[in-house]
């Protein structure tokens, strides 16, 4: 990747994954590289752009972590140390718990920075609650466990936000769509990748899988960058309650069965193919199946996808 090219980007990135909390913020980029702020970031832009950070406010302070691509596809090389250290201690990936010292502390650090983003929707206890719940869900299924708190920010966060507008604490401004496939690996992360490139910020999009894998299919990854639509910050996430109800639109790909039913919300099911195992040729035709029923989902709901 040309992004890596740069020998002080393909430091900044390696430090990002062997970080304890597997974030850091920019300040502490800048003091251990010895450059200047303004490089610094321009690094950490060309890093994000290319789907391999992504970039959070914290307060007064900007931290960058790296996205769910960049550790399926480059932990092992850039920090293999992380994944060595697992690898030489079974015990060790098995009892990674909440209660472990380490990640119990990034955990309430993201505990309260999500209760500040919360503050007068929900309870500090409650939102402790998801964050802890949320990891669990995630540590199940994950191959790379020392990253678990960054994808257990993004994962509780979304689930907070769909549970305040379901509960009506938070209004919604625009359509709200859920799209739910097995895996989360393949066709519900095509058409909510497609259906964001349409319409943009017109309409909220989430995705979710009734039995999610660890990652995303790379072949899914490849398809879609041919079209423009750049899946780095995306990762399986588990089917929840709230989602389904905080959804306007839930649209099933080969699981509804598993789909939680809500009143007022209406439910489409696509008979869509499995991408999963499927060469090359056959997953375009795939997305090019999913494209169409997007822009015609675009159409009802906004009128004109222009």
């Amino acid at each position: 990747m040309r992004a890596l090219a740069d020998p002080v980007r393909l430091r900044i990135l390696s430090l990002v994954l062997t970080h304890p909390s597997g974030e850091i913020r920019r300040g502490e980029l800048a003091d251990a590289f010895e450059l200047t702020g303004p490089t610094v970031t321009h690094h950490l832009t060309v890093l994000c752009r290319a789907g391999l950070l992504e970039r959070e406010r914290h307060g007064t302070g900007v931290y960058y972590r790296a996205t769910h691509r960049a550790l399926a596809h480059y932990a092992t090389l850039i920090a293999p140390s992380v994944t060595e250290a697992n690898q030489l201690d079974p015990a060790r990936v098995r009892t990674i718990e909440p209660a472990d010292p380490l990640h119990r502390a990034v955990l309430d650090r993201i505990a309260d920075q999500l209760a500040s983003r919360f503050a007068g929707v929900f309870s500090p206890e409650t939102v402790a609650r998801y964050v802890h719940e949320s990891y669990e869900m995630l540590a199940s299924r994950a191959r790379i466990r020392r990253f678990l708190p960054s994808l257990t920010a993004n994962f509780a966060a979304e689930r907070l936000a769909a549970l305040a507008q379901a509960e009506g604490q938070r209004p919604n401004t625009c359509p709200e769509v859920l799209f739910v496939c097995v895996q989360n690996a393949g066709r519900s992360q095509m058409a909510a990748g497609l259906l964001e490139q349409v319409a943009g910020d017109r309409v909220h999009v989430r995705s979710a899988g009734s039995t999610p894998v660890s990652e995303l299919a790379e072949t899914v990854w490849q398809v879609m960058d041919e079209v423009g639509v750049h899946m780095g910050r995306e990762f399986p996430k588990p089917l929840t309650d709230e989602v389904v109800r905080a959804a306007d639109y839930v649209i099933t790909m080969g699981c509804g069965d598993a789909c939680p039913v809500f009143p007022g919300r209406r439910y489409l099911d696509w008979p869509i193919p499995d991408p999963i195992g499927q060469p090359l040729d056959r997953v375009r035709k795939i997305r090019d199946a999913i494209d169409e029923r997007v822009h015609q989902l675009a159409t009802d709901l906004l009128g004109t996808t222009a």
